[in-house]
Parts: C-alpha cells; sequence; structure tokens
C-alpha cells in the first residue's frame, strides 16, 4: 500500500520531543492501516551487550498481531548521529527477539538526506518535523520525502572565526583534492587538533566526505558551494576596524601601484590589495576602479596609511583599510605586472560581497565563476 500525507508542513521550532513523537502517531495513522494504542512507554530498559541501556519511547500497533514501535529520537540528526541511534535499536531488537514483533524507527526535528538515506538503506523508519515520513514492512510502503531544514549552526563554535576559518580557507584552496589532516593543518597554519574539530563539524553536515582513517584518513571537499555560502554570510555580518583615507594621485588609474611603491619603499609588511582591484586584477571586467582596498595586520592602520601619504578622509576616500588577519594573510597571491601582492582569490570573493558599493557584486560573480569555479 503506498500512502501520501496531506501536503502540510510542520516546523521544528519550538516542538518538544513529546509533540514530535505525537506529530509522528498522528502522521503513520493518517497515512496507513495502522493504529497506535494510546498507551506510551519511555525510557525503557534493556539489557544489552555492554549492560543496561534504555529505548527512548515504546509504542503498541493494534492489529492481529501486536507489533511495536521502538523510537530513538534525536534533535538534529546527521549519519555520524545516526550510527548510535541504529547501534540503540539494534540491541533492543536482539534484547526482546521472539517475544516483540519490533519496527525500529527514528524521529527527529531534523534529518539530514545523509540521515535519510542510510535509515533507508537499513530499512529503518523515520519521521522529522518537515513531515518527511518513510516506513516500510510488507506490503505497507509510507515514504514522503521533503526538502530537510537548512543544516544548522555549528554547536561547537562558530566555524567561521580565528583558526577554523583558516581551516576552512585552506580546505576550499584545496580545490576538490583529497588531503590529509597533516597537510590541512600546514597549509592553514594550525593546529592538528583545530583541523580535526573542524573537519568533523563539516562531516557532520556532510560538507566533507573522508576516506581511511587514523592519521592517514584523507579528506574532500563535497559541497564547495554551500560551504563558500555560509561562510559569506558570516563574513557579511562581521564587525571589523575599517578606516577610509584620501591618498593624492595626478593619475586615479596608477593609484594601487602608486601606493604598493610608497609602502615597499618604507619597508611596510603583511598588507595585500583586496576588493575591487584585487578582483579586476584576478577577473577583468572594470575598466577603471576609483578605491583601492587594503588589509593589514591589526593595530597598523595608521602607521601604513602614512607610509601611504594618506590622511583621514570621511568623504571622498580613494583608500579604504581593514585590520583583519587569520584566514586573510593565507594564500595570497603576485599577478604579472602588478607590483601589489593580493588577498587570496577567495577573500576577495568574500570582501566584494561584503561591500556592495558599485559593480562590486557583478565582479564577485565573475570571479566566482571564472577564477574560483565553485
Amino acid at each position: 500500500m503506498n500512502a501520501k500525507l496531506a501536503d502540510q508542513q510542520t516546523g521544528s521550532e519550538g516542538v518538544s520531543e513529546q509533540e514530535l513523537l505525537e506529530e509522528f502517531v498522528r502522521h503513520l495513522e493518517g497515512a496507513s492501516s495502522f493504529s497506535v494504542a494510546p498507551e506510551r512507554h519511555y525510557e525503557v530498559e534493556f539489557p544489552a551487550l555492554d549492560g543496561r541501556q534504555r529505548l527512548d519511547a515504546l509504542l503498541r500497533v493494534d492489529g492481529n498481531h501486536d507489533v511495536w514501535l521502538a523510537i530513538e529520537m534525536k534533535r538534529e540528526a546527521f549519519p555520524r548521529d545516526i550510527k548510535n541511534a541504529l547501534w540503540q535499536l539494534d540491541e533492543y531488537q536482539r534484547a526482546v527477539q521472539g517475544e516483540k514483533d519490533v519496527i525500529p524507527v527514528v524521529l527527529a526535528h531534523n534529518l539530514s538526506p545523509g540521515a535519510r538515506e542510510l535509515l533507508r538503506s537499513r530499512n529503518v523508519a523515520y519521521y522529522d518535523a518537515s513531515g518527511s515520513l518513510f516506513l516500510r514492512r510488507g506490503e505497507v510502503v509510507i515514504d514522503i520525502d521533503r526538502p530537510a531544514a537548512p543544516a544548522p549552526r555549528s554547536r561547537s563554535g562558530s566555524l567561521f572565526a580565528g583558526a577554523r576559518e583558516q581551516v576552512i580557507h585552506a580546505l576550499l584552496n584545496a580545490r576538490g583534492e583529497w588531503i590529509t589532516g597533516k597537510e590541512l593543518a600546514e597549509q592553514a597554519k594550525t593546529s592538528s587538533f583545530t583541523v580535526s574539530q573542524t573537519l568533523s563539524e563539516l562531516e557532520r553536515m556532510e560538507w566533507v566526505k573522508t576516506d581511511g582513517g587514523g592519521r592517514t584518513a584523507r579528506r574532500r571537499l563535497e559541497q564547495p558551494g554551500a560551504l563558500l555560502d555560509a561562510w559569506a554570510a558570516a563574513w557579511k555580518e562581521r564587525a571589523e576596524a575599517r578606516s577610509r583615507w584620501f591618498a593624492f594621485s595626478a593619475n586615479p588609474r596608477v593609484l594601487p601601484d602608486s601606493i604598493a611603491e610608497k609602502l615597499h619603499a618604507a619597508d611596510e609588511a603583511h598588507w595585500c590589495i583586496s576588493g575591487a582591484v584585487a578582483g579586476n586584477a584576478l577577473a577583468p571586467l572594470l575598466t577603471s576602479v576609483d578605491v583601492v582596498d587594503l588589509i593589514v595586520a591589526p593595530g597598523r592602520a595608521r602607521s601604513v596609511a602614512a607610509a601611504a601619504g594618506a590622511k583621514p578622509a570621511e568623504k571622498g576616500a580613494n583608500l579604504v583599510i581593514v585590520e583583519r588577519s587569520g584566514a586573510s594573510d593565507l594564500f595570497r597571491r603576485s599577478m604579472p605586472d602588478h607590483p601589489a601582492p593580493l588577498a587570496s582569490p577567495f577573500i576577495v570573493y568574500l570582501d566584494l560581497l561584503k561591500d556592495a558599493r558599485g559593480r562590486n557584486q557583478e565582479l564577485a560573480s565573475q570571479l566566482r565563476s571564472t577564477v574560483l569555479k565553485v
């Protein structure tokens, strides 16, 4: 029997586990001939191989034979979370074998696509707050698949801050190639611990794929577009030290070269050009750019501005200086016939999106399609 629920979406915000369980019962009964008995059993103890365990819930289905729904509940469920639930359900089925006819079920506020696929492959029923419902038993087939909610923010701290952001940058820069944790730590200029924690979170979100195990395990970024979009959203929201200046130049077209020559002459280090000037050098689109964007080390804005011969200017500024370190220091590059170091194409892209003046958005799209290719 194939069944479909009415086209009704149920949001996960503010829904308790008890409410989620009752939603599952209503949808199951509406989509099949099953009738669930009113009694509910929670925290059901049973003997497992490693001691006594607890099943989250146990429900009885009325009918010619007693059928029991053995339920494990999760809030956000990704493949790594599901494996523990599957083990728990397997242990319960082993414990009651010959006593109960059990249908294993996983309920979650949000089941990721990978989690759903894993449950289907094991023929384990599931339901989540989107209204997605899967159950296959004999001639009864319920298969309602609705879009999963967007991946939640990291629960163990922002992915897009500090050393974790350096790992994100290095992973994107790997361009989909397999890379070990050690190699990633070297490229990100951070610790192996930070790399491990960041990759674990990305694996949970199904953005990274792992091959092998231990120190020789290799990772590959599977969804670079999703990761870059998430980074861009976080990038736009961050506060940073930004100042505006005016540097005289008889010919505005050569202003970037003029500033670069002055900074080289003053032995200023740890700076690079970003924004429209860098974007246009990497992916030519604009005929002219009237503002130069510089990234400098924190606390160095005034000294760099002085070396460039620039003065503060709230209006008519042609030089914007941003004080920043971390991910912005990585993967800088030089271009032929361009005396200034340029920020990484990924940083340039993020800066163009953050500063929407002029044709920056258009230039960002050009950079993404021709250089980043994400």
